[in-house]
């Protein structure tokens, strides 16, 4: 009997630890995310003004190459 209730008491602590660890888990999960979700409207801010790399003076503007994609879509009768 005694060995019984020892194996018992064995499994109860065992599922007790994973709970402790799911738990810590969920915290950290929690934690990760939240950085996630203050990184990505900065990270969008930042590569909307042209900061996430550094910009060529060399480029067409922005502007002009959508004018030219614009005149290569249209069709032409």
């Amino acid at each position: 009997m005694t060995s019984m209730f020892s194996e018992q008491q064995e499994i109860v602590r065992r599922v007790e630890s994973l709970f402790a660890l799911a738990d810590q888990l969920e915290a950290r999960l929690a934690k990760a995310q939240a950085q996630v979700d203050k990184l990505t409207p900065s990270l969008l801010a930042r590569a909307f003004a042209g900061k996430l790399v550094p910009q060529d003076p060399n480029d067409e503007p922005a502007a002009k190459l959508l004018e030219r994609l614009r005149r290569r879509e249209r069709p032409i009768l």
